[in-house]
């Protein structure tokens, strides 16, 4: 189950951390969903038309169901990926 504040979007993994999509810097984050502690951020949309790349084009999020990735929605395509 997918959660939202604002423009991120966020979803468990199996491990129980947490994956954030950040709508205005193209980045999803993992974090610790009992610290907090950030363990790391990467750019997913690699789109260079866009500075950061890929920024504006994450929306929503969503784990695989074998948990070894995650769905999200370009938006500025309108297209659903599946990041692994």
């Amino acid at each position: 189950m997918a959660c939202c504040i604002g423009r991120l979007r966020w979803s468990p993994r199996p491990t129980g951390h947490l994956l954030v999509t950040n709508a205005l810097n193209g980045q999803v984050v993992e974090i610790m969903h009992d610290s907090g502690k950030q363990l790391y951020a990467r750019w997913i949309d690699t789109d260079k038309a866009q500075s950061p790349p890929g920024n504006g084009d994450l929306f929503g999020i969503a784990m695989t169901p074998e948990g070894d990735g995650f769905y999200y929605v370009q938006d500025d395509v309108n297209t659903l990926v599946i990041a692994k």
